[in-house]
C-alpha cells in the first residue's frame, strides 16, 4: 500500500507548495501580531489524547476543497473561522477562502503571507462560503472571482482576533502543546508541514518515507485522538480527496515535518481579585501587571517574558511616566511596582 501511496504522489500535481510563500518561509511567517505559547497556560497542560469530547472520539467538519489554487493558507482560515465561531454559537458556518484569497497584497503571485492572511481576517472580516464559493476552483478562478459592496459588508460581520499564539519550539513539548491547546480551548490550530513523496496524500496516516521536503501545506488541527494506543493531532486540509483530507498525524510525523503552529487568541482584562505582591521576579511582575489590567486575565503567568508581557509593561510605563517606554523590566520601573504593590 505504501509503494502505491508513494507512486500516486509522485504524479500528484505539485500545486505550487499549496499555497505557502516562499517570504513566509525566509521570515518564519513573521507576523506583529504574533506571541508566544510559552505565556499561554495550555502550553503546560498535560493533553489527554481523548478528543474533546473525552470519550476518544473527534470533531469533524465538511470539506473543503483547492483543487488546482494555490489557496491552503486561505481554506486553513476559512475553516479555522468556521470552528471559532461554532465555539460562540454553535452554528456550523462555512467561509469563504476565496474571500482571503482575493484580497490578498501580493496578487497575482501564487499564496498568500500570513501577516497579510491576519490582517484580512481580523480587519475585513470573513465572508460566508455562499457568498463567494470556490469549492474545486483553479488558481486562474480563483483570482478572477469578483468582490461586490455587499461582499464587503457582510465580511466586516465576523472577524478574527487580531492575535495568534505561536506554538514554536518544534520538538515533543510543542506536540503536546498543540493537542492541549485544542483539547482544553476547543479552538483549531494552524499547522504547515514540509513533506517529500509518499509522506502526506492518499493516506490517512501520514508517514515519514522521504529525505526530501519538497512540498509545503497548510492545514487545520481540529482534535486529538487515540487509535490502538498511539496519540494523534487529528488534522483536516485541502488538497486531498474526500477520502483522504482528514488525517491522524504521529508525534514523530509532527517533529519532523511541522515547520508552524498557530492558533487565535482574544485576550481577556477581567478584574484581578487578589492583589499580588512584587517581589523582583518576572512571574510577580507578571502578577502585577495584570491586578492593573495591562497584562491579560486569560493568559497565565509562566515567568517567560515575550511579547505580550513587554507591550504590558510598556502600557504600565506610559502610564507611570517612565522614559523610554521600552517594556523592559529594569530597575525603575521595579521601583514603581515596589511602591505600588509593596507598600
Amino acid at each position: 500500500m505504501k509503494v502505491i501511496q508513494t507512486i500516486k504522489s509522485w504524479f500528484y500535481p505539485p500545486v505550487r507548495n499549496y499555497g505557502i510563500t516562499e517570504s513566509d518561509i525566509a521570515t518564519k511567517a513573521a507576523s506583529p501580531s504574533v506571541t508566544r505559547q510559552l505565556e499561554v497556560v495550555v502550553s503546560i497542560a498535560t493533553p489527554t489524547f481523548k478528543g474533546i469530547s473525552g470519550n476518544g472520539g473527534y470533531r469533524t467538519f465538511p470539506y473543503q476543497y483547492q483543487d488546482g489554487s494555490s489557496a491552503c493558507v486561505a481554506f486553513t482560515t476559512a475553516k479555522i473561522a468556521m470552528i471559532v465561531k461554532s465555539l460562540i454559537d454553535t452554528s456550523t458556518t462555512l467561509f469563504s477562502a476565496g474571500w482571503f484569497y482575493t484580497q490578498r497584497i501580493n496578487t497575482p503571485a501564487e499564496g498568500m503571507n500570513f501577516d497579510d492572511l491576519v490582517n484580512i481576517a481580523a480587519q475585513k472580516g470573513c465572508l460566508v462560503d455562499s457568498m463567494l464559493p470556490c469549492f474545486g476552483y483553479s488558481e486562474n478562478a480563483m483570482n478572477t472571482l469578483l468582490i461586490s459592496q455587499v461582499d464587503i459588508i457582510a465580511a466586516e460581520q465576523y472577524k478574527l482576533p487580531q492575535n495568534w499564539i505561536d506554538i514554536d519550539n518544534f520538538d515533543g513539548g510543542s506536540f503536546d502543546a498543540v493537542a492541549s491547546t485544542i483539547e482544553i480551548t476547543k479552538k483549531p490550530v494552524m499547522l504547515w508541514f514540509e513533506f517529500g513523496a509518499g509522506e502526506f496524500f492518499f493516506t490517512q496516516y501520514p508517514q515519514i518515507v522521504s529525505s526530501t521536503n519538497p512540498w509545503r501545506h497548510s492545514t487545520c488541527a481540529v482534535d486529538t485522538t487515540t487509535i490502538a494506543g498511539k496519540q494523534y493531532i487529528v488534522i483536516e486540509e485541502s488538497a486531498d480527496s474526500i477520502n483522504f483530507y482528514r488525517k491522524f498525524i504521529s508525534k514523530e510525523f509532527f517533529i519532523a515535518k511541522c515547520i508552524l503552529a498557530r492558533y487565535p487568541i482574544t485576550f481577556v482584562y477581567n478584574e484581578v481579585p487578589n492583589k499580588p505582591q512584587f517581589d523582583g521576579s518576572v512571574k510577580s511582575a507578571q502578577q502585577c501587571l495584570q491586578y492593573l489590567k495591562f497584562f491579560p486575565s486569560n493568559i497565565a503567568c509562566t515567568g517567560f517574558w515575550g511579547k505580550i508581557s513587554t507591550t504590558a509593561c510598556a502600557k504600565f510605563q506610559v502610564a507611570n511616566g517612565i522614559t523610554p517606554a521600552l517594556g523592559n523590566l529594569g530597575d525603575i520601573t521595579k521601583a514603581s511596582l515596589i511602591e505600588k504593590f509593596n507598600s
